[in-house]
């Protein structure tokens, strides 16, 4: 079972909306980046698991993060626990965590086994020249 949180934003045209996509593109590829370094590692498997989409349907702009699916069906279980494990989350904190900066993510997107890691303003300042 996959299990998915859905961004969604609605805006006034279609020209908008059009220009809110590589924005929305950047800010799921940086909230499944933070669930990647959040998730915990045993296997991988669910690590592996999670990706991004994001469609537009006139003005409205939706991207999709999701994880779990196939034969890696318990995803929600590391995420909520059960009543022999503890809960571990990883997708709640990532989303909580987000931030106006990762509708400019510059990481190179989701790479299996590794997370690319995202520029900050401390390091955008040092390419400038500037403290």
């Amino acid at each position: 079972m996959t299990t998915r949180i859905r961004i969604t934003r609605v805006t006034d045209g279609d020209e908008i909306a059009r220009q809110m996509v590589p924005k929305m593109e950047s800010l799921g590829q940086a909230v499944g980046a933070r669930m990647q370094r959040l998730v915990p590692k045993r296997t991988w498997a669910l690590h592996d698991t999670i990706d991004t989409e994001t469609t537009r349907t006139g003005s409205k702009v939706t991207t999709v993060v999701g994880f779990g699916g196939g034969s890696v069906d318990y995803g929600m279980h590391v995420e909520r626990g059960t009543s022999r494990m503890a809960a571990q989350p990883f997708a709640r904190p990532a989303l909580a965590q987000s931030r106006a900066g990762d509708f400019y993510f510059e990481g190179r997107g989701i790479l299996r086994h590794g997370v690319t890691a995202a520029g900050t303003r401390r390091t955008r300042l040092r390419k400038r020249g500037t403290r």
